[in-house]
């Protein structure tokens, strides 16, 4: 595998929702970001997130449901995932979410982008719910209310690679 460089920069199964945003500016949670540029720092810091990754997508079904049964005025949810392109860059990004429909997230990229190519802020985008690497529940103001394990686990090394 060649070296990658990964901007983290931190920024639902079988559900069906209703669409709950518009792709209007709105902000997005305030992680500290880092890149790697390296395959071994981007391992390194994959496997400190794996227990953070895997408690976030313990937890998603309810975020999920939360969403399905519509969340108070002015909270919003987002996913966290990364955007690859075609030279191998990736980079981890808030996907504000519109809708959730038969396994997959529909929305549009809310925050922006450092490192991949062919992708932009407010840009709409879906992916697998199997993809999401986070969520969060924040408030108008991107202050989160739930969620953002990984991000807040990142947040920790104040924006400097932990390897």
């Amino acid at each position: 595998m060649r070296a990658l460089t990964a901007a983290l920069v931190l920024a639902l199964g079988c559900s069906t929702s209703v669409s709950r945003s518009t792709p209007t500016p709105k902000t997005a949670p305030t992680d500290a970001g880092f890149a790697t540029t390296a395959d071994s720092q981007s391992a390194c810091v994959d496997k400190l997130i794996a227990p953070y990754v895997a408690k976030a997508r313990a937890t998603y079904p309810e975020a999920r449901e939360k969403f399905a049964r519509g969340l108070p005025t002015g909270l919003h949810l987002a996913v966290t995932t990364q955007l690859h392109d075609d030279s191998g860059h990736f980079e981890h990004v808030f996907i504000r979410v519109d809708s959730i429909v038969k396994g997959r997230v529909f929305g549009w990229i809310n925050n922006d982008i450092y490192v991949v190519r062919g992708y932009r802020h407010f840009m709409p985008y879906d992916l697998a719910e199997d993809e999401i690497l986070d969520w969060t529940i924040t408030d108008a103001n991107g202050v989160e209310v739930e969620g953002n394990f990984v991000g807040t686990y990142l947040d920790t090394f104040q924006g400097r690679p932990p390897c």
